[in-house]
């Protein structure tokens, strides 16, 4: 019975101190195992740190795409305001039956004063590229009023008699002179020893060549409109 006793009493001793131990490592030692609630706090806490790092890479990558983004819509957006300036361009010298006067009178001041500017630069030729260059200025006025009148013409006339031919028939005469002038530049043209007096000579006859094929589709376009007895009217027009 005694030694029954006595064997529960170590037992109750060696519990006693097991437990004793236990709590102690609990209490923060250096070599305790960390309890299970102390992992599971720490995960959330670097778990957060690996999101905020994603985010902040997701930022850097988002505004430089935006970045991109902005540069492409810049670039789109010049070449479309670069289209949006040519059709406009074309629209004011292809509008059929319409010439801007402004557009005409600018081009063949320009290709006049080219022609005078390269009169004084070629002694030899100057004064035939003189007269041809003031002839060109002299008819414009002429010109201008002609095209003004086929364009202001009431529409009820030109539906019931046609466009005005008497104007037409004049600017036609005006092509024909324009076109022997330019003959007579390319001829003038070969005599030219100077490649640059030349080359300035050509761009002032294609500034005018530009300019006849815009009137003879100008005059075309409103001798083809409809109108009821404009046949009839063309015959005794001159």
């Amino acid at each position: 019975m005694k030694k029954i006793i006595i064997v529960s009493l170590i037992f109750v001793f060696s519990g006693s101190m097991a437990l004793a131990v236990g709590g102690q490592s609990g209490a923060g030692y250096p070599n305790a195992t960390p309890l299970p609630s102390m992992i599971q706090k720490a995960e959330p806490m670097q778990n957060q740190g690996d999101n905020t790092q994603v985010q902040n890479q997701d930022g850097q990558g988002t505004g430089q795409g935006e970045q991109v983004l902005n540069e492409v819509q810049t670039q789109n957006q010049g070449e479309e305001q670069q289209l949006q300036s040519q059709s406009q361009n074309q629209e004011s010298v292809g509008k059929a039956g319409q010439i801007d006067l402004a557009g005409r009178q600018s081009m063949v001041a320009q290709a006049v004063q080219g022609l005078l500017d390269l009169a004084r630069m070629e002694p030899g030729l100057g004064e035939q590229i003189k007269v041809i260059a003031q002839e060109q200025n002299q008819a414009q006025e002429k010109v201008m009023n002609q095209i003004n009148a086929i364009q202001t013409r009431n529409k009820v006339k030109t539906f019931l008699f046609g466009t005005d031919y008497k104007s037409a028939n004049e600017l036609r005469k005006e092509m024909t002179a324009t076109e022997n002038q330019i003959d007579e530049l390319n001829q003038l043209k070969e005599q030219i020893q100077n490649e640059n007096h030349k080359v300035i000579l050509e761009d002032q006859v294609q500034l005018l060549e530009q300019e006849k094929i815009k009137l003879q589709s100008f005059v075309e376009d409103n001798e083809d409109k409809f109108s009821l007895f404009g046949w009839f009217v063309k015959i005794f027009v001159k």
